[in-house]
Order: C-alpha cells, then structure tokens, then sequence
C-alpha cells in the first residue's frame, strides 16, 4: 500500500466550513416527516371509512393527500436566512 497517495486524499475529507444544522431546521424536518407518514397512513385507513355515498373516506383522502403535499413542500422549500 503507497501511504504517499493516501496523505494526498486527506484533502477530500476534510470538514465543511457550513454550519451546523440549527433548531428550525431540525424542526422543519420533524413537521415535514410527520406530515408526510401521517398523510400515508390516513390514505391507506380511507378505504375503511367508506360510508353508503363514500363521502367520509374521500374527504379523509383528500386531507391525507393535502398533508402529504404540504410535508413534501416543506421538506424542499429550504430554511430562509
């Protein structure tokens, strides 16, 4: 093994110089995870809430798909600084 090549490629692991990562945006992420697995488990629950018209499990559908829409924009909006 050449250790010469090896001491070349210290350069490449070397820390960010970006800062950690701060409270808003670990809570932005908390909210954005819990939307989103919340809206899948309430779409995969809707067909069981289906009533003679259907009219309950689709708007729990519907909430479902707008929870999930809103954890995935949350997710990739990014921190504002």
């Amino acid at each position: 093994m050449d250790t010469q090549q090896s001491e070349s490629n210290t350069e490449l692991f070397e820390p960010g110089s970006a800062p950690a990562a701060g409270g808003a945006l670990i809570g932005q992420f908390l909210i954005s995870i819990i939307l989103v697995f919340g809206g899948f488990y309430l779409m995969a629950v809707a067909p069981s809430y289906l009533d003679g018209d259907g009219h309950i499990g689709f708007w729990i559908f519907a909430a479902a798909l707008a929870a999930c829409s809103l954890g995935f924009w949350t997710a990739f909006r990014g921190t504002r600084q």
